[in-house]
């Protein structure tokens, strides 16, 4: 009895694995070929990034209305102090700022540097960890 609990466990366990492994290959496809899309749409579309940044973020608002409305998509999104409005801004300026540097870096350089911005976040939070 103890046996085919244990070969279930197990089952259960390779199928998480399996399911993770693929989320990660997939995301990392999907994150890769975005940054060459947008390295694409810098150069041969859109000559400022700002309107790069506004366009995904009328399709991106547009999905998230379609998904509401067809697929009965559930978000509960909503902004409840001042923090959320700042975590906003300052994600959207990271994100102009991103596509801005890919305009005029390479994509290798960009992703290197793009890798780098845990260490920024390593010190800030070494800077506020150190006056508290």
């Amino acid at each position: 009895m103890h046996e085919k609990k244990d070969s279930a466990t197990a089952a259960q366990g390779q199928r998480r694995v399996a399911y993770s492994l693929f989320v990660c290959v997939v995301y990392s496809l999907l994150s890769g070929w975005c940054v060459l899309h947008n390295k694409y749409i810098l150069q041969q579309v859109f000559p400022d990034s700002n309107c790069l940044l506004l366009v995904q973020n009328v399709f991106t608002l547009l999905f998230i209305g379609l998904g509401k409305q067809f697929f009965g998509l559930q978000v509960n999104a909503r902004l409840r102090s001042t923090g959320d409005w700042v975590v906003g801004v300052c994600y959207s300026l990271n994100v102009l700022c991103g596509l801005w540097s890919l305009h005029y870096l390479s994509v290798p350089m960009f992703s290197a540097l793009k890798r780098c911005n845990i260490v920024v976040v390593w010190l800030i939070e070494l800077i506020f960890a150190a006056k508290s």
